[in-house]
């Protein structure tokens, strides 16, 4: 209970300690209850269970005296009722917060007793209010124990900055703060022509906000001429600029040198530099900001100004070309007919003109650079360009020729056999192949354009030339047969041992069975070999060949040119000599051969093939041995004495 004495009420008071037996601070109520911890009778000891309380009172004006009791304590032994200690009694006073013209909703101004408000013990030292008044065009600085008038300047604010408290002391009677004011200051943004960026008022002593980042064309922004980081006062600050650089850089456009970058300040009036490229086939015709011309011109060494409004960037001025003209001559090289002279413009892609010339016998076949060794080819009409690379240059194509040629086609005209068809180049002496075809009852006498042989002769192996002019024509001779046996020939040569083979990889075979290999089983002499003066036909080797296959034993003389057979003869015939056991499927212990159930008369190659087998039933070695013959009236004897010895 408390108040005057005669007329107590109970005061509140807070709990603002706890002994951690169950109560929390900050209980309040008109009853103090605390727990205890004591267990037995006989303990007297409670250091552990105190718990501290507050209140506050106020003393109502005119009262002298005050009263503080308890209304009632409990005490049921020596280990239950209450224990009161330490009670204290501090004298309160006001304290007033004073606005000096500003305004707050969450302070009051003067204390309020009916709330406590504003009162502080006396000798406690406690924080000043951290809630600011606002003033319109104003900033709070903070409370002073004085007056101060307002602030407008930064000196000032060092003058008062020593005045300025955040905490008191309560005297031991009310006290009244003020609060301490500052003007804003206005900052002024002007721009490179003197125009208002920006115009703000801002709290005294922050940091001005500064305007978009001015333009000016052709220049930079570099700074302000002033700080305005912290402003204690009204100032205007200016805008600072200074010129863009940059550079031009010269392009060759296919021209060859150096040109350093040129360097150029906006607003300065500055000549180019002096063009040092240069360009094969070209002729300097000035600069251009575009690659292809058509964008500004400018000449050489022309003085040029504000080419570029931003800092750094580069202009690119491309160097123009005037392409010269060369001119095309075309030799005609042995041909007839005329070409006029063709003028090409330089870099430009452009078709040769068609080729007019023409030559008997021949054909065109391209244009070259050289008129003696071959080194550049030009197709007809081919498009071309920087044949040259100087003004009216003259470049010479020499036209190229071809030989034409024609295919001879031989017939056989009622004979047997083949040939191949031979092929004739223009202005080449050749020698027809020689005549490989047969007709029983008769012999072969010439060839013809005709075949009733009314029309130009040509005899065996005859050296012709130029039988057509036109290119891939064709000539058919036909065989000129004359019924009737020619002249008896002489005795044919008797077989003997084999003179060497044509084809050193294969060696001689020994007839005479002196190299101790038995005869093939189970047949005779008389069976598997032919009579001692029996010799193969000129025409049983390879088609088209006009050797034996197998060579006279008797020593024969040097081969006539027209007799001798080729490197292409030999191959094939050596191609049957490998293939020939597989067709006849013989060797040295088959039994008796039957050349005759394979062998077809009107066939030579097939005829070859069956002499070979026959050389090897006979031989017992694959070998092909290829001569050379007298006479062609030999070679018919022989021919016959061998088809009588397979025949039989």
């Amino acid at each position: 209970m408390i108040g005057s004495p005669s007329s107590q009420s109970a005061q509140n008071a807070t709990r603002t300690t706890t002994n951690g037996l169950g109560n929390k601070t900050g209980s309040v109520g008109t009853i103090i209850a605390t727990p205890s911890s004591s267990n037995y009778d006989n303990e007297r000891l409670h250091n552990v269970d105190w718990e501290t309380y507050t209140g506050t009172y106020v003393i109502p004006g005119g009262q002298t005296t005050t009263r503080f009791t308890f209304k009632a304590i409990s005490s049921a032994g020596p280990n239950a009722g209450n224990l009161v200690d330490d009670i204290t009694f501090t004298r309160s006073y006001g304290l007033t917060y004073d606005l000096t013209g500003g305004t707050s909703s969450e302070i009051y101004s003067d204390p309020k007793a009916n709330n406590y408000a504003g009162y502080h013990a006396e000798g406690s030292t406690f924080d000043l209010t951290t809630t600011r008044p606002i003033r319109e065009g104003y900033t709070f600085l903070g409370w002073s124990k004085t007056k101060l008038a307002v602030i407008t300047n930064q000196n000032a604010f060092n003058a008062a900055r020593s005045s300025l408290i955040t905490k008191m002391t309560m005297p031991s009677t009310a006290s009244t703060v003020f609060a301490v004011w500052a003007k804003n200051p206005t900052v002024t943004f002007i721009g490179a022509e003197g125009e208002t960026l920006s115009s703000q008022k801002i709290s005294f002593g922050s940091k001005a906000t500064a305007p978009y980042t001015p333009l000016r064309t052709g220049y930079t922004f570099v700074d302000w001429d002033r700080s305005f980081s912290a402003v204690y006062s009204d100032i205007t600050v200016k805008s600072l600029w200074q010129p863009n650089s940059y550079r031009i850089s010269f392009q060759s456009q296919g021209g060859s040198g150096e040109m350093p970058d040129q360097q150029l300040l906006y607003g300065t009036a500055t000549p180019l530099c002096f063009n040092r490229y240069e360009r094969s086939g070209y002729l300097f015709a000035g600069w251009n900001s575009a690659p292809q011309g058509n964008g500004t011109t400018f000449t050489n060494e022309q003085i040029v100004e504000n080419l570029a409004t931003v800092e750094g960037s580069v202009i690119r001025l491309y160097a123009q070309w005037e392409p010269i003209t060369y001119f095309i001559v075309f030799e005609a090289m042995g041909g007839n007919g005329a070409m006029t002279n063709q003028e090409l413009t330089f870099d430009q892609l452009a078709s040769l003109d068609p080729n007019q010339f023409s030559r008997e016998g021949f054909h065109w076949f391209k244009w070259n650079n050289s008129p003696f060794v071959p080194d550049i080819w030009y197709d007809n009409e081919e498009f071309v360009q920087n044949l040259a690379d100087r003004a009216n240059e003259i470049v010479t194509l020499y036209a190229t020729w071809i030989a034409n040629r024609c295919l001879v086609v031989f017939e056989e005209n009622g004979g047997t056999g083949t040939m191949e068809a031979q092929s004739l180049a223009y202005n080449i002496a050749e020698t027809l192949h020689p005549n490989t075809f047969e007709k029983e009852g008769a012999h072969w006498i010439s060839w013809n354009t005709a075949p009733d042989g009314t029309g130009t002769s040509y005899e065996d192996e005859q050296l012709v030339k130029n039988l057509r002019t036109e290119d891939n024509s064709t000539v058919i001779l036909y065989a000129q047969w004359e019924e009737g046996v020619p002249e008896e020939p002489d005795e044919p040569d008797k077989p003997g041992e084999p003179e060497e083979p044509s084809e050193p990889e294969t060696p001689p075979q020994d007839e005479s069975n002196e190299n101790g290999q038995d005869p093939p089983a189970n047949t005779t002499p008389e069976e598997n070999q032919p009579p001692a003066e029996a010799e193969p036909p000129d025409d049983a080797g390879i088609s088209g060949d006009t050797n034996d296959p197998l060579a006279p034993t008797e020593p024969q003389p040097e081969p006539e040119q027209n007799d001798a057979i080729d490197a292409e003869q030999q191959g094939e015939a050596l191609e049957h000599k490998v293939e020939a056991p597989q067709q006849t499927g013989a060797t040295s212990n088959d039994g008796p051969s039957t050349p005759k159930a394979s062998f077809d008369k009107t066939g030579a190659a097939t005829l070859g093939v069956m002499c070979v087998a026959f050389v090897l039933l006979v031989g017992g070695n694959a070998i092909l041995i290829i001569g050379a013959h007298k006479r062609k009236r030999a070679r018919e004897q022989r021919r016959r004495i061998f088809r009588s010895f397979i025949d039989s």
